[in-house]
């Protein structure tokens, strides 16, 4: 279990919040950190409006310095929670969320998810006519069979989560984005959640997403379903095993079905290829632009959105939560952290969003369970030093990304702003999440998701750093000017 993500309010076995404080002096000078991120401000991006993004304020004060200005950003990017002495911000998605989950019963009631789509479909059971048919009767039952599953996937593309054991980590594909989806969704599959968390809006935002990015393979495999029928409709295996016109019904309907399911599926990509071509010539209009992404049919929003998703998801199966942890701290850093920060990298940012992924990883090594308890813990230090100290330890965990984004010329800021949340969602976490639990129940190959107010912390931190990261790649930056070298704008 890595030491910087234990799974109860005290931390590691055997320790206190206490016992494990560094000197004085080494926090005061590790409060300093964010402020160097700040100053480190150049000139803002181009783009809509500035909002100034402060972390938290203790008595309406926020901290001196503590602050970071979102050029591209518009007034609603941020919401405000009220916690008493302190009050906090966070990233408007995520301050959504936040509030639902604060406003959960102690029973809360769960998602009813719909039926498997297509499961009216019957499998065929007329054989051809004739004797001596029954391989073709055989192969007529496993075309349908086939038809009916991508008539399934084609209207409810996010149950590819669906295949598979859960928590089979040797299966996983963790370097890419459909491999995250799938590992962490076949896991939280087992899981009954309130509906307050997903519910048909969030349901349908998910189905919209993974039908554009699986879309090339519901092609595919449309394309060869066709084929297929067109191979029977040939009347292979000669007229004394041709199909009867009732079953020879049952398969024209479900072709139609399934051409029908493909067109909205195409439909609904070619939408998103139109908005992202609208993003990006906004984005050439202000001088910028952003690097050639996987999953033209995605948009802004949704890339922001699915990063934040799997940034908490997997933020929280690095702290120890959803799934057993592979062999060794080690392991677990890098399949649930290294390998899904640098795809979420890929996604919003192509080869350089990449590495910066990989440069947030670098950064997992410095614990924080020092800070994490925000001053529960009897002799230890209060709850505001330890806002503090969490806050400058999220600020150190993006502290090398964000400068390799100013080099390449990307506006920071939103990234430097996600690591900042690190303090301020915990401390909500304690204060307003402590005995609001999402799956405290699994039982093995999985373990408990979200079952305490540290579980919590890791998730919303994980999703901000995520959110952030995404924001600042997708804004783009500066376009190169032939013969003059590139201008480096950002913060």
């Amino acid at each position: 279990m890595p030491p910087d993500g234990p799974r109860n309010r005290a931390g590691r076995s055997g320790e206190t919040a206490s016992t494990r404080r560094p000197p004085t002096w080494r926090r005061r000078v590790s409060l300093c950190l964010p402020l160097l991120l700040v100053l480190a401000s150049a000139l803002p991006a181009a783009g809509g409006e500035a909002v100034t993004y402060r972390p938290y304020a203790v008595d309406g004060r926020p901290p001196d310095g503590l602050a970071v200005t979102l050029s591209d950003a518009t007034p609603d990017a941020v919401g405000s929670f009220d916690l008493g002495r302190v009050s906090i911000q966070v990233f408007a998605p995520l301050a959504q969320v936040m509030a639902e989950a604060a406003a959960l019963p102690a029973e809360a009631l769960p998602y009813r998810p719909e039926a498997p789509a297509c499961s009216d479909i019957a499998v065929a059971d007329l054989p051809p006519a004739g004797t001596g048919c029954a391989d073709e009767a055989a192969s007529f039952r496993n075309l349908m069979a086939r038809g009916a599953a991508l008539c399934a996937d084609l209207a409810q593309p996010e149950r590819s989560v669906l295949q598979g054991e859960p928590g089979d980590l040797a299966a996983a594909e963790l370097g890419s984005i459909p491999g995250l989806v799938a590992y962490a969704g076949r896991a939280l599959s087992e899981i009954r959640f309130p509906r307050a968390l997903y519910d048909a809006r969030r349901q349908a935002g998910l189905r919209r997403i993974m039908g554009k990015i699986r879309l090339p393979e519901l092609e595919r495999a449309a394309a060869g379903f066709a084929r297929s029928a067109a191979a029977l409709d040939a009347g292979r295996g000669g007229a004394a095993c041709a199909v009867p016109p009732a079953a020879g019904a049952r398969l024209d309907g479900l072709r139609q079905r399934i051409a029908d399911l493909l067109a909205e599926r195409r439909r609904i990509d070619a939408a998103g290829r139109a908005q992202a071509a609208a993003e990006a010539a906004a984005l050439r209009a202000a001088g910028r632009e952003r690097a050639v992404l996987p999953y033209p049919g995605l948009t802004a929003p949704e890339r922001a959105e699915l990063s934040m998703l799997l940034g908490g998801i997997y933020w929280r199966m690095r702290g120890g939560g959803l799934v057993l942890e592979p062999d060794g701290t080690q392991a677990t850093r890098y399949h649930y952290n290294a390998l899904p920060m640098a795809a979420i990298g890929a996604l919003n940012g192509g080869a350089e969003g990449y590495a910066a992924g990989m440069a947030i990883f670098s950064r997992i090594f410095e614990g924080w369970g020092i800070w994490m308890d925000m001053g529960r813990t009897p002799g230890g230090d209060g709850a505001l030093a330890d806002l503090a100290g969490m806050t400058a330890r999220g600020a150190r965990q993006v502290g090398i990304a964000a400068p390799m984004l100013v080099a390449g010329g990307y506006d920071s800021a939103w990234l430097s702003a996600g690591g900042l949340h690190l303090g301020p969602v915990y401390y909500f976490a304690w204060e307003r999440l402590d005995g609001v639990t999402v799956g405290p129940d699994l039982a093995p190959p999985l373990q408990p998701f979200l079952e305490g107010p540290t579980a919590w912390g890791e998730a919303l931190g994980g999703a901000a750093i995520a959110y952030g990261f995404a924001r600042s790649l997708l804004a783009g930056r500066p376009i190169p000017v032939q013969g003059a070298p590139l201008e480096r704008i950002g913060r």
